[in-house]
Parts: structure tokens; sequence; C-alpha cells
């Protein structure tokens, strides 16, 4: 049996962020996908346009004495 190992750690890397806004594209994509009540809440709180600014500036949002982005690491 092999050990799984987790780290947690801050994004620290471009490529750190670059997969964080991925993933947020993706969640707002899956939540669009569940339906059409779902999609026309989901375009009116985060339009495509305000979702792509906010994913601009992701790391200044997120920034240090306001808050952190971090990342898991599962088996590398």
């Amino acid at each position: 049996m092999t050990n799984a190992t987790l780290i947690i750690r801050d994004a620290m890397h471009r490529t750190d962020i670059a997969v964080v806004r991925k993933l947020c594209w993706d969640y707002r994509t899956y939540l669009c996908a569940l339906g059409p009540e779902e999609r026309k809440v989901i375009e009116t709180l985060y339009s495509e346009d305000y979702y792509s600014a906010l994913m601009d500036r992701l790391e200044q949002e997120h920034a240090p004495d306001k808050g952190v982005i971090m990342v898991a690491e599962f088996d590398n």
C-alpha cells in the first residue's frame, strides 16, 4: 500500500495562479450547466466580462492582509 501525500501551500508561481484561474472558470461553467435557472443567476451575478476582470485581478483581490490563494497537491 502506497502512502498518499497531500501538500497544501501558498500559490507562489505563475503556473499556480493559472491553475487556480482555470479551476474557477471550470467551476463557473459547471454551475451554468446545472440548469437554465442556475445559468441565469450565474450570468446575472458573474457575467463573463465581470468574471474575466475578477480573474485578471485574482492575485490583488486575495493578496496578503486581505487573503491568500492556496493550492493543494496530491501525489504531485
